[in-house]
């Protein structure tokens, strides 16, 4: 992965998970069960999006196939749901 790329989804990643707690206080606004599940499809949407908007972005093309593996293992070594 481009290193300015996955630089910025460092960064992205951090912050949403220091975000948790205001997304589970928006889910339990809205009516939902404010679960770890729940949070999860949230903080995965966002990443989702970043991670493709920044490679369009950065790299003038949407994100590899091997790319999109080296993403995923950046995730999964920071995944913490507090």
């Amino acid at each position: 992965m481009n290193h300015i790329l996955y630089e910025k989804m460092s960064q992205k990643v951090q912050e949403i998970v220091n975000q948790v707690p205001q997304m589970r206080q928006l889910a339990e606004s809205l009516g939902y069960d404010p679960t770890d599940e729940f949070v999860r499809g949230m903080t995965t949407g966002r990443l989702y999006n970043s991670f493709v908007y920044q490679s369009r972005r950065l790299q003038k093309r949407n994100p590899t196939e091997a790319e999109m593996t080296e993403f995923s293992k950046l995730i999964k070594s920071v995944w913490h749901i507090t």
